[in-house]
């Protein structure tokens, strides 16, 4: 009895087992979508079957009108012949369709529901806000997206723009609007508009001059230029005005170092203020004007000739003032009343202004003795002498130049002069007695005959 129970026992295991294994495989769990993926991850989908002996599983690009075998590449997908497959997330995968054939140990199977794989829809959350920008060094506001926004994604934000990113000298002043944009991992892009104020606060730039140099010219006056002052001016708008104070000097400040403030103002009213020390000189020299080379004759008994007035000395100028002027003959600053003997004599007259620049000319005096009987030689007749009335001066051979009478001192009288052909008369009658000068210019020198006057 016994071993009829256990025989009984044994041929029922051995049919469970028989219908175990001839049984066809049956799917207890359905792969799930994946969805909401934020790319680069591993995603999973699952199979559960029952009497399972293998998997293959598939692939659709077309959402499920051809389906293709996967094959492990560790890249894209690891798992192909499990029941998990792992697929990595990207957008090379996305919207794909995945599902799995479950075969059994008698060669049925089974195939599996389909699933999606997407990745996440969700665009990044932009929190934009009006800003202010500022012109930099270099002419332009660069606009950067943090200054003007702040975004956010679950999967995380990888770029971010603004639009226009840039703004020149131009805007300053403006409110101008821009565009934002905030790109997720997915690709997914969200956009918003703010806008910016364009400023500019920064000042010019001076490099200036260790010493600057103001030249007086010939009115005595020293203006200051810019380019004596500064080796650059710039600013990142463009300088629009230089301002130079004081902006010129006198001759009183020559030989001095002065102070100069130079200020550069942009277009928008931002200044700078630089301070250059400027010396001021006076590199011109004075002028000076001599008389011609001059021949005196003297009057018979004369040895010397004395000089009558100022007309030997020079005529000088200078823009800021003659310092000292003075004669090689008498080493003095005029000749009135310097004694030239017979014979010639070279006088060279030297002028130096407050700078010290000095100027020379020059001129020689020829003096002679010459009697009455030498002015006769030459066809001149002076008569009468003594006078008293018409003086007449006869000019025979046509070479006077000139004829003045002068007082004792070489003043030339104003007294009436009729001249005519060959002959000069001078009306003495209002003259006071005594001696005179009468001064002959002949084109061969000059001759001075002492006049009596009754």
């Amino acid at each position: 009895m016994k071993k009829r129970f256990l025989l009984f026992v044994f041929a029922a295991i051995l049919q469970l087992s028989l219908k175990a294994q001839f049984s066809s495989p049956t799917i207890i769990t359905q792969p799930a979508n994946q969805t909401g993926l934020c790319p680069y991850q591993w995603a999973q989908f699952v199979v559960a079957a029952l009497n399972a002996d293998s998997y293959q599983w598939q692939v659709s690009q077309d959402s499920g009108n051809v389906w293709s075998n996967i094959s492990d590449d560790y890249i894209t997908y690891l798992g192909a012949t499990n029941d998990t497959l792992q697929v990595f997330a990207s957008q090379n995968v996305n919207s794909f369709l995945f599902r799995c054939i479950v075969y059994g140990s008698s060669g049925d199977s089974v195939i599996s529901d389909s699933a999606i794989l997407m990745l996440e829809t969700q665009p990044p959350t932009i929190q934009s806000h009006p800003s202010d920008v500022y012109i930099g060094m270099f002419g332009t506001a660069d606009i950067m997206f943090g200054d003007v926004a702040t975004a956010t994604d679950n999967c995380g934000v990888i770029d971010s723009t603004v639009t226009p990113g840039q703004l020149d000298c131009s805007y300053v002043g403006d409110t101008v609007q821009v565009v934002v944009s905030a790109s997720d991992i997915s690709g997914n892009v969200a956009y918003d508009t703010t806008y910016v104020v364009v400023h500019d606060t920064t000042p010019p730039t001076a490099i200036p001059n260790m010493t600057g140099f103001a030249y007086i010219n010939d009115t005595g006056t020293a203006y200051v230029e810019q380019s004596t002052l500064l080796l650059s001016a710039t600013d990142n708008c463009g300088v629009a005005d230089t301002i130079i104070y004081p902006e010129y000097f006198t001759c009183s400040d020559v030989g001095t170092t002065q102070n100069v403030n130079v200020i550069l103002v942009d277009e928008y009213g931002n200044a700078d203020t630089t301070t250059v020390p400027v010396m001021v000189m006076d590199t011109i020299a004075p002028t000076i004007q001599c008389m011609g080379d001059t021949v005196i004759n003297l009057p018979p008994g004369d040895t010397v000739y004395t000089v009558p007035d100022f007309s030997f000395d020079p005529v000088v100028s200078d823009n800021c003032g003659i310092n000292q002027t003075f004669n090689s003959f008498t080493m003095s600053s005029t000749l009135n009343g310097a004694q030239f003997p017979e014979g010639t004599t070279q006088v060279v007259w030297t002028t130096m202004d407050n700078s010290g620049t000095s100027a020379s000319c020059s001129y020689t005096v020829t003096v002679n003795a010459v009697t009455s009987m030498q002015l006769l030689e030459t066809g001149i007749n002076i008569y009468p002498n003594p006078v008293h009335g018409m003086l007449n001066v006869e000019d025979n051979g046509n070479k006077i130049l000139s004829v003045d009478l002068m007082d004792i001192n070489g003043r030339v009288l104003k007294v009436k002069k009729v001249k005519t052909e060959g002959l000069y008369e001078f009306d003495t009658s209002l003259l006071a007695k005594g001696v005179y000068l009468l001064k002959v210019n002949t084109i061969n020198g000059a001759f001075v005959e002492k006049i009596s006057v009754k």
